[in-house]
């Protein structure tokens, strides 16, 4: 029984860790990967970023960017897993200011 209960509970911390880790995992992809050109706050501008403050692009456009690239952006499909490059989109979408 104390076993059972025991693995309920490591189970739950699991999870719970696991979501704090994914609600944080795109900002800090987007630090690791996009800072150089777009800035912390998404608006840089360096090498012919797009300001991502401004951005007009829905989810399934900006996943598209981020996977195929753009101009001077190298692709990221390949580098990134799916799930990443998602939770970067939506990380993405935490910077705009409208």
């Amino acid at each position: 029984m104390r076993f059972v209960c025991f693995s309920c509970i490591l189970l739950i911390a699991f999870s719970c860790a696991n979501e704090t880790s994914n609600k944080n995992s795109g900002k800090l992809i987007f630090e690791n990967n996009c800072v150089s050109c777009h800035g912390l706050k998404g608006d840089l501008q360096v090498s012919g970023a797009s300001d991502l403050t401004s951005s007009d692009l829905d989810k399934k456009q900006v996943i598209n960017v981020i996977s195929k690239g753009r101009n001077n952006m190298k692709p990221y499909k390949g580098i990134l897993s799916d799930s990443q490059i998602d939770a970067v989109a939506n990380y993405v979408f935490k910077l705009r200011s409208n």
